[in-house]
């Protein structure tokens, strides 16, 4: 098992968490950041802003995905930790 040292540990690189490193490293800390998934983001890769479901933009790119299972993907993404309203 390595052994690793560092003046701040940053747990998940989310958004709060790579900003809370950024900041740390701004600051002289050595930072580790450590992430359960193969890509930093957490849930801001989801891209949680308006999905225009039913928009012509949508229907222009033949995409056929309902508010229900964008609904569905992003709570499951988000473990349902997400505040549904």
């Amino acid at each position: 098992m390595k052994t690793y040292e560092a003046d701040v540990v940053v747990i998940a690189a989310g958004p709060a968490g790579m900003t809370a490193a950024v900041q740390a490293a701004e600051d002289g800390a050595d930072v580790l950041v450590i992430e359960k998934q193969p890509v930093i983001g957490g849930a801001a890769n989801m891209g949680m802003g308006p999905l225009g479901i039913g928009t012509r933009y949508q229907k222009q790119s033949m995409n056929d995905i309902t508010v229900q299972k964008a609904f569905e993907m992003f709570m499951e993404y988000t473990h349902y930790n997400a505040d549904a309203a």
